[in-house]
């Protein structure tokens, strides 16, 4: 994260920082793993609204 933020000059929020958000994303993820494992997918963008499978 430091190389992306100094060489490219990124500006990157390390969410660890955040619990609260860190603890919401680990939920989202795991339901979002689930549900493409459901499915037989192993990418999806998912967007406000909008689910679409990659692979």
């Amino acid at each position: 994260m430091e190389v992306l933020r100094k060489k490219l000059n990124l500006r990157i929020d390390d969410i660890e920082e955040n619990q609260n958000l860190n603890d919401k994303l680990k939920i989202y993820y795991k339901l979002l793993e689930d549900y493409m494992d459901k499915l037989g997918q192993s990418a999806v963008l998912h967007v406000k609204g909008r689910y679409i499978p990659i692979f």
